[in-house]
């Protein structure tokens, strides 16, 4: 065994093992991102994608087109130059809209997406996007993935699971967090963040666990909490038959992921089955 292998074993295995996997009654998850990442298709950008809009009418009736400045957050000044020596100084990108409005389809010159602020199951998840996968591989013919990534977005609410009383300390894992399991000063902590790059397994997986303290939604207004971000994916060539399978790993790794980050205080407050 290399020393590089011995390493991706040891970071795997601090997850725990996929026997442990549980469905919650009370989940804090708030949005499911899968996002495809391809060599750039011109013809995405030159033409209304009418053809793939009718395949995915069905599930997807509501059409908005967006438009990006390539250039992004750059000084005016720095744009401007830019802009003399560009002929295309933005990129367009077209969302598909579900009716009610928890699902959307983005699609762009070198990526493709389904989000979700209404995800129960994977089983539904899967529902909702192959259609969009197929119709899209049908329509557009991409030569092979550079990227595929499963992202789960959690929002950690004390007041919604009852844990009002309990500190960061006891609902997350110790590794997770950090300065607010010091209970000396936790409570005086009003903003912190973090980000952990794991090298999940030795076929190329990553993942990219962004979490803090952060602020969400909630009935009576906006409500401070925990943001768990985790991003799975894998930054190689994937040929388009291989993307399901992959997504199925992700999304078991996923859960493994977040198992990892909570403590058992959280883990019981949500109601396990």
């Amino acid at each position: 065994m290399t020393a590089t292998q011995d390493n991706q074993e040891q970071l795997s295995s601090v997850l725990p093992e996929p026997s442990t996997r549980v469905a919650y009654e009370k989940p804090p998850l708030v949005e499911v991102i899968c996002q495809l990442r391809f060599p750039t298709i011109l013809r995405i950008q030159s033409e209304i994608p009418s053809q793939f809009q009718e395949r995915v009418r069905a599930k997807f009736p509501n059409y908005n087109e967006k438009t990006k400045d390539q250039f992004g957050d750059a000084p005016p000044e720095v744009k401007s130059l830019l802009k003399q020596f560009s002929q295309n100084t933005t990129e367009k990108s077209y969302e598909f809209i579900s009716e009610d409005e928890q699902w959307t389809v983005n699609l762009g010159s070198g990526h493709i997406s389904l989000s979700t602020t209404g995800y129960k199951r994977w089983a539904g998840f899967t529902e909702f996007w192959q259609p969009v996968f197929e119709a899209f591989v049908e329509v557009y013919k991409p030569a092979y993935f550079s990227r595929v990534g499963l992202r789960y977005i959690d929002f950690i609410n004390k007041n919604t699971l009852g844990l009002q009383g309990a500190g960061w300390g006891e609902i997350l894992a110790p590794h997770i967090a950090g300065v607010l399991g010091a209970t000396e000063v936790s409570k005086a902590v009003y903003a912190q963040q973090s980000q952990t790059h794991i090298e999940i397994d030795s076929g190329g997986t990553k993942c990219a666990v962004r979490h803090g303290l952060g602020e969400g939604t909630a009935a009576n207004g906006t409500v401070q909490g925990y943001i768990l971000d985790c991003d799975i994916f894998k930054e190689t060539k994937v040929e388009y038959g291989k993307t399901a399978e992959l997504l199925n790993q992700f999304n078991e790794y996923s859960g493994r992921v977040f198992r990892w980050c909570i403590g058992e205080t959280l883990h019981e407050a949500m109601g396990p089955n």
